[in-house]
């Protein structure tokens, strides 16, 4: 593979926003991420460009992650917003990034509870409450188990 092949492709597909991410304009994963046919082989853009700029292994199992509260676009290559780190990183940067719940309701330390799996909103899990003892005494009622 020739670095300088690689990285005037990735560069041609390439375009910058306003808090300086590269964003890959081509083909994109099914998750998301930018991606480039290399020997015949799809590799995600931010791999190749931790790769060309940063000297990155890429048989190496590390992983190449985006920096947090610098970068949230998949689609970025950018590598001043990229460094390399192992799966434990990539979940601890997770966890730090995620504010809100999926309803909306900002993860504060009233509002959060930490279960095995990540964060749980207290607010969300009041609300399912209240929706499934409505729905039980509605059941109840017409006598319906």
């Amino acid at each position: 593979m020739n670095k300088e092949d690689v990285k005037e492709r990735l560069l041609d597909r390439r375009r910058i926003d306003e808090n300086g991410c590269w964003l890959f304009i081509g083909s994109t994963s099914s998750d998301g991420y930018g991606q480039l046919s290399v020997n015949y082989k799809l590799m995600v853009a931010h791999r190749l460009s931790a790769f060309i700029f940063l000297d990155f292994d890429l048989d190496s199992d590390e992983q190449v992650l985006h920096k947090p509260f610098i970068c949230k676009s998949r689609r970025c290559f950018n590598p001043e917003h990229l460094y390399i780190g192992n799966h434990g990183n990539n979940m601890r940067d997770k966890s730090v990034t995620i504010t809100h719940c999926p309803n909306g309701h900002e993860y504060t330390q009233e509002n959060t509870y930490r279960g095995v799996n990540g964060k749980y909103c207290k607010r969300c899990n009041k609300i399912a409450a209240v929706n499934y003892r409505a729905k039980r005494k509605s059941l109840k009622s017409r006598n319906i188990r």
